[in-house]
């Protein structure tokens, strides 16, 4: 692909931009943007750099999770911060949205047995009975 093709499709990916506005910005026309859209070797080059945005937004959900869920655990004998709590269970809510079973893709023993569900209910549980400490 040419390097006008490229940066449209970069464009297109960042999803900032109208077609017109990519169209004006790398200076073609909008039939041109759509007519490349079409083309095989567009599409599948738009495939492929969905996939690695799509893992690489995978793998730092996963590694952000396993940091809450080290430092949730590692707290020992002090209660966690609410805020890591919080941020876990809207991880695994969002885990939800897009297919991603965060439990599954987690390397924490302390949480290898565990469904995400399962761990969604530890968690409101153990905010509803510390409050808002």
């Amino acid at each position: 692909m040419n390097n006008k093709k490229l940066m449209a499709l970069q464009l297109i990916l960042e999803g900032k931009l109208s077609k017109k506005e990519i169209a004006d910005k790398i200076d073609v026309t909008t039939a041109t943007i759509r007519r490349w859209e079409q083309e095989p070797e567009f599409q599948e080059h738009r495939k492929r750099c969905t996939e690695k945005i799509r893992e690489s937004i995978l793998n730092n959900l996963t590694l952000l999770a396993e940091r809450l869920i080290e430092a949730i655990y590692h707290s020992a004998d002090e209660i966690p911060p609410k805020e890591s709590l919080d941020m876990l269970l809207k991880l695994l809510e969002k885990g939800d949205q897009i297919g991603l079973k965060l439990t599954e893709k987690v390397q924490t023993d302390e949480i290898s047995m565990l469904s995400d569900d399962e761990l969604k209910g530890i968690i409101r549980q153990y905010i509803n009975e510390n409050g808002e400490k």
